[in-house]
């Protein structure tokens, strides 16, 4: 750890001391100062080289959300402020009650959880078999309504009875008893986790990311422009969802979680040749060995869903200029610049001029929104980027068996638009340090 960076830790786990009692009470969670220095001590503790606290509370399958709202902060701060005071804390002493708060979650049971999502998609009873898991730590299956029925209906709907008839909202019962479950698919996921909260990052990113697989078949390169009196009208493409998310333990439902309290409004239906397109997508990302690569590949598919799910156009359209960013291999020190240089080079239409003159253009807006908060993105626009995300993800599927991990990737885009002569010396050069190296 940089010195720079000790002495930032320190100074803000001293400013968060201060705001508890004697007690050890918070005396105001909602504070926009407590939560500024919160997310910026989270920052710093996420670097692996300084603690990280990602990876360690991913480990121990407790509340992925690392922040200091989701329960290992305030028990550290607690005793902090039971055994020291403001001048004493060092981050010596810091680590240590961190390091029991992570011990204490460790000795927490590791419970076995089935998670059921119905989604609006009509299968006709001819379901995929194969599923992404992202993490390869969770089993995730897709079932029709007679499964559904048989191990789990009347279980919820008990669950329903005794536990919102009298208290919940009325939106929320019409949904619950209204939802079409006869027609809807079923994504059941089993994993074990010590937090409920986990639960819900790690499905919600699974069932992102396969939702974005089959709306990439359903809705890739297909013109979405409609016709409003106004082109700023906040309207979404896609209508796939999964609105419930219901936890069961110990063959009992435990949880209802909700990511919406709107009915499904239709059902997306699925033909034998989407169907077979899902499954050599499926199979192409089975066979890539490299983690890296997989975690790019659900995350832009995750991305594609939210862009395709999101009500309003500006932000839909910065989803898809998102994915272009991260298949582009946007980090520190690669600009946007050259992000957009890597764009253009795997695009050679016969109008490669107005389609250069196109992205510049695009891109003047997205740095309208960003940089100055002012918001000229029109339709026409995300229309535009959302062809460009899914041509490029076109590509990216074509090579992943070719690409075997990052640093090949950097290279391809490097390389991809130099000349043929520029690239035969650069082979021979190779040639020649590979013998040289390895005779």
């Amino acid at each position: 750890m940089t010195k720079r960076n000790s002495e930032r830790l320190l100074e803000l786990i001293r400013s968060i001391f201060e705001l508890y009692d004697e007690n050890g009470q918070l005396i105001n969670e909602y504070s926009e100062n407590f939560k500024h220095k919160v997310i910026l001590m989270t920052n710093i503790l996420r670097d692996q080289s300084i603690f990280g606290l990602s990876s360690k509370l991913k480990r121990l399958k407790f509340r992925a959300k690392e922040t200091f709202y989701y329960g290992w902060g305030n028990e550290v701060f607690k005793n902090l402020r039971e055994n020291y005071n403001i001048k004493s804390i060092t981050l010596e002493s810091f680590f240590q009650e961190l390091d029991k708060s992570l011990d204490s979650i460790e000795n927490r049971v590791l419970e076995e959880y089935v998670i059921i999502v119905p989604i609006n998609i009509d299968f006709k009873n001819n379901l995929p078999q194969n599923l992404f898991d992202l993490p390869k730590n969770i089993q995730i299956s897709l079932e029709n309504y007679n499964f559904f029925s048989k191990n789990y209906s009347r279980k919820i709907f008990d669950f329903i009875e005794m536990k919102y008839e009298r208290y919940v909202d009325k939106n929320i019962l019409n949904l619950l008893h209204n939802i079409k479950y006869r027609k809807c698919s079923y994504i059941v996921i089993k994993l074990k986790a010590r937090d409920k909260q986990y639960i819900t990052e790690i499905v919600g990113r699974n069932i992102a990311t396969n939702l974005g697989i089959f709306c990439f078949i359903k809705f890739s390169l297909r013109r979405v422009m409609r016709y409003s009196r106004s082109d700023f009208l906040s309207q979404n493409i896609a209508e796939i969802n999964g609105p419930i998310m219901i936890a069961v333990k110990n063959d009992d439902v435990d949880t209802i979680f909700f990511s919406t309290f709107e009915n499904f409004k239709f059902f997306e239906s699925f033909n034998e040749e989407e169907l077979n397109s899902y499954k050599t997508i499926i199979e192409l990302i089975e066979n890539i060995k490299h983690q890296k690569i997989r975690f790019l590949i659900g995350e832009i598919f995750r991305l594609y869903y939210l862009a395709l799910t999101d009500t309003a156009i500006s932000d839909s359209f910065m989803k898809f200029w998102n994915i272009i960013e991260i298949l582009f291999l946007k980090k520190a020190g690669i600009t946007e610049e050259r992000i957009i240089d890597r764009l253009k080079s795997l695009f050679k239409p016969n109008f490669k001029k107005d389609f250069n003159d196109m992205i510049e253009l695009i891109y003047s807006k997205r740095n309208f929104l960003v940089h100055e908060a002012k918001n000229i993105i029109t339709e026409a626009d995300r229309d535009f980027i959302k062809e460009v995300s899914e041509h490029s993800i076109d590509f990216f599927l074509d090579i992943t068996q070719e690409v075997q991990d990052i640093g090949m990737l950097e290279f391809l885009f490097d390389n991809i638009n130099k000349p043929e002569k520029k690239l035969i010396k650069k082979i021979n050069v190779l040639k020649f340090i590979k013998n040289l190296k390895f005779p």
